[in-house]
């Protein structure tokens, strides 16, 4: 099983057009037990791993593929991407895969992805504190999940799982 993360998802869920927000690749989250199994899934559909093959997994738990026509996807198990602040900060994977939630797309079909409280949280991280919000549609997102899941976040519990991610 894998989890759609960023744009893939904001595109599908939040946006309801994939002409609507552009991105460069399609993240994925999985299991660690499961990257091997992924890795190998994407080679054989004709996907090459930036890192050569077999793919060597990096200490950041993320994994870069290219198909023939240019199209890059991105496993990982952790979602702090091996960065600097992995020390410090760390995502419940487990709890995450606990709360995990199956979304309908605008295209009519459904995909599974971080419960909204969990997914904000994963985009303010991302955006803000590994990339300093470099990019406007960062934002922009934001907003925009905010707006598209207002009921549906844990207003009350957002602090808590922040403060727990560290």
């Amino acid at each position: 099983e894998d989890l759609f993360l960023k744009g893939a998802f904001l595109a599908s869920c939040v946006y309801g057009d994939f002409a609507a927000r552009p991105m460069n690749d399609f993240d994925l989250l999985v299991r660690q037990e499961d990257l091997e199994w992924a890795a190998a899934a994407l080679h054989r559909a004709g996907y090459r791993c930036e890192e050569g093959w077999p793919c060597q997994v990096p200490p950041g738990g993320a994994l870069e593929f290219r198909s023939p026509a240019g199209q890059a996807i991105e496993v990982r198990y952790d979602l702090t991407q091996g960065t600097r602040l992995r020390g410090v900060i760390k995502f419940p994977e487990e709890e995450l895969w606990q709360r995990r939630r199956t979304f309908d797309t605008a295209s009519g079909g459904t995909l599974v992805s971080l419960d909204p409280t969990d997914h904000l949280l994963y985009l303010i991280y991302h955006a803000g504190i590994l990339h300093l919000f470099a990019a406007l549609i960062w934002l922009v997102d934001v907003d925009r999940f905010i707006r598209k899941f207002h009921g549906e976040i844990a207003w009350n519990g957002l602090i808590t799982r922040a403060r727990k991610i560290g």
